[in-house]
């Protein structure tokens, strides 16, 4: 069976992009979770992704809800929230990913017939492959996090009405405890593997595979050969996202002053994509080198304006069939061909792993101009446009461990000396 419930994401006339969570059967979107979402996440200008994921963590309290007949405010109008082993169903669902949840019977962990027992290995097995459907442990702890948010929002919206139900603020105090005893704890204790940039084989190897020349470049077309060897480039130059790169205007690009502009326009009008791509950091100001900005110029000239479709929208890198801005999905499918055409070794190839490939590459340049830790780590801040250092620290861990085995290794060849 499938899931009952499903998000609809919808554009308002300003261009604000707000999801909905939507009954399959009816195709109505559920009042509460959608005054919740507009009251307590949109008033505090959470982003649309934001948004997005809190509604599929609250789609799993829904779900299981619907499926064991279950009326929330029933039971919040009674006194009662959860029982235990309820809230041990709906967090082990919550450890699920979407794909492996059967939504016919989300108590149906695991069928064991009273007539012929199951041999041990039958159950191991059995087990195996529910942990191999787990999520990670952060994403498990953030949507409980969410729908106990959502269930407080619940209670105290009774609570409101009925201060004096003091059964109901006891089993809420109650669930509160167990639920916030169940989020797994998130520990990054574990670095071994860790995604990693590309090393300098790699690297050699992308740039060989993209080169429009290349007999293994896998696309058929010119002009698509130009642009993917184009968005390989940025992506690898700048180290910029996704979002950031399907973002970018012809007007954000300065040619005199070789610099381009990485804005936040979330909500955007003029952007016709249904889902819309967005700058989850700071906006700020990159420079391109000259080869880089001569590439783009020459795309946007020869390729680029080719089409009308694409003179009419000020996005950079569109489709050269429609001349409609680039999508997220067209972008992943880049890259899963670029995988596709190398030999094993650029299977795991995505925007992000460059990002890392970067943040690798400005650690070995920083180290070779000399620049101290603390000069290295505000400029990789500004570069990436974080608010502060923590999120640096991700990208340095390759860097720091190949200097710590190199630093090993000459200490072991000194003792063996």
């Amino acid at each position: 069976m499938s899931n009952p419930y499903f998000i609809r994401l919808a554009i308002f006339a300003s261009g604000e992009r707000f999801p909905l969570l939507v009954e399959r059967e009816s195709g109505i979107p559920i009042f509460d979770p959608t005054i919740y979402c507009v009251s307590e996440l949109r008033a505090r200008n959470k982003a649309t992704n934001t948004i997005d994921q809190a509604l599929r963590s609250i789609m799993i309290l829904m779900s299981y809800l619907k499926l064991n007949q279950i009326d929330l405010n029933e039971r919040l109008v009674s006194g009662t929230v959860f029982n235990l082993s309820e809230i041990d169903s709906i967090v082990s669902i919550s450890r699920n990913a979407f794909s492996s949840i059967n939504f016919f019977d989300l108590n149906s962990n695991l069928k064991v017939s009273s007539s012929k027992p199951l041999k041990l290995e039958k159950v191991r097995s059995l087990s195996n492959k529910a942990l191999s459907n787990n999520v990670c442990s952060h994403t498990a702890a953030n949507r409980i996090r969410v729908i106990r948010d959502y269930l407080k929002w619940q209670v105290n919206r009774h609570l409101l009405r009925n201060p004096d139900n003091v059964n109901l603020r006891n089993s809420w105090l109650q669930c509160l405890a167990v639920l916030n005893a169940r989020i797994p704890k998130v520990r990054c204790i574990n670095t071994v593997g860790h995604r990693e940039g590309l090393d300098d084989f790699q690297i050699e190897r992308l740039l060989q595979i993209v080169n429009p020349n290349s007999e293994e470049n896998p696309w058929l077309n010119t002009d698509v050969k130009i642009r993917n060897n184009l968005i390989v480039l940025w992506f690898l130059s700048l180290g910029i996202r996704r979002g950031e790169l399907l973002n970018i205007k012809i007007s954000d690009v300065d040619s005199r002053s070789n610099m381009v502009t990485i804005a936040r326009r979330a909500d955007d009008k003029d952007d016709p994509r249904h889902k819309q791509p967005l700058v989850k950091t700071r906006d700020r100001v990159l420079e391109l080198s000259p080869a880089l900005l001569k590439l783009t110029l020459d795309y946007v000239i020869h390729i680029r304006n080719k089409s009308k479709t694409a003179r009419k929208n000020e996005f950079l890198f569109v489709s050269v069939r429609t001349g409609a801005p680039l999508s997220l999905s067209a972008v992943n499918k880049i890259f899963k061909e670029i995988g596709s055409a190398s030999s094993k070794e650029l299977s795991e190839i995505t925007p992000h792993v460059l990002r890392h490939t970067w943040n690798e590459i400005f650690s070995a340049q920083c180290d070779e101009s000399g620049i101290d830790q603390t000069s290295e780590l505000e400029a990789r801040k500004y570069a990436m446009g974080w608010k502060d250092g923590g999120t640096a620290a991700t990208y340095l861990k390759r860097y720091i461990a190949r200097i710590a085995r190199k630093e090993s290794l000459a200490m072991q060849e000194k003792i063996f000396k």
